[in-house]
């Protein structure tokens, strides 16, 4: 019984100095809605000459998450124009912002794209349970 008593006093230091919480970095929700407008400009730099469509129209939303030059996740979902979007969080390598892309495709071709810039979010993650063993 002495020596398990040793052992974990001497282990306490160690073990100590290695439970501390570790940091994931996610990156939050991302929602829209699809607009119930085309845009009939071919070029994106011009001021959009939007016409209405039917709600029938499906679309596929494109969504690229970029973080430092490196496309961390993309993704896609087709639904009907006027309805909302969401592409749920998830988890990034670090801290640096992370640049968002997202674009509309349906059989007129592709929308001019949307940006946004987001900050990952850490979220502290607490270390496993210890296993202590008994030394004969």
């Amino acid at each position: 019984m002495k020596r398990v008593a040793l052992f974990v006093v001497c282990m306490l230091p160690l073990l100590s100095s290695c439970a501390h919480a570790t940091g994931h970095y996610t990156v939050k929700s991302v929602t829209g809605t699809i607009p119930l407008f085309d845009d009939f400009q071919t070029n994106c730099s011009l001021p959009p000459n939007l016409l209405p469509v039917h709600a029938s129209v499906v679309r596929k939303v494109r969504i690229t998450y970029t973080q430092n030059s490196v496309v961390v996740k993309a993704d896609s979902v087709s639904q009907s124009s006027g309805t909302s979007f969401i592409f749920p969080s998830f988890e990034v390598f670090n801290s640096a912002a992370v640049s968002v892309v997202a674009f509309l495709v349906d059989s007129g071709g592709t929308s001019c794209p949307s940006t946004l810039s987001l900050v990952p979010v850490v979220q502290w993650v607490a270390p496993a349970k210890v296993t202590l063993t008994i030394v004969p």
